[in-house]
């Protein structure tokens, strides 16, 4: 039988890899290139989609601690006897969990709107 739990961590920390990848990809092909992009004009062309990717490498980043802490709260309800115990931990590692997945998808929409808003300054200087 397949063991969900496990393959639900693994679905997350794809994605959470994902994000960081995809953000700090964008962001440091920018900064490794701003001193020619700045140099042939086009500084802010690339500001917001930089800024953007940043902040969302940042929002990425953020996934994997508030990830310890659900994970670190959900060992403290199993290994706790007392039910209102069990019961304040789990409800304690479900607001981290859901802080982890809204960093996490937050970082997904900041890359793709970094990309649109590219592809819009582009659009506008070359039609």
């Amino acid at each position: 039988m397949a063991d969900y739990r496990q393959i639900s961590q693994d679905y997350a920390r794809a994605a959470v890899n994902t994000s960081v990848l995809l953000n700090g990809g964008g962001a440091v092909a920018f900064i490794s290139q701003l001193g020619s992009l700045v140099a042939a004009g086009f500084g802010p062309v690339v500001f917001w989609p930089l800024a953007l990717w940043a902040t969302g490498a940042f929002f990425a980043g953020l996934t994997y601690p508030l990830a310890f802490l659900s994970t670190r709260h959900v060992d403290r309800s199993e290994r706790s006897s007392l039910s209102l115990v069990k019961d304040k931990e789990t409800l304690i590692a479900d607001r981290y969990m859901y802080g982890g997945l809204a960093t996490c998808i937050g970082s997904l929409i900041l890359f793709g709107l970094g990309c649109a808003r590219l592809a819009y300054e582009f659009k506008l200087l070359f039609g």
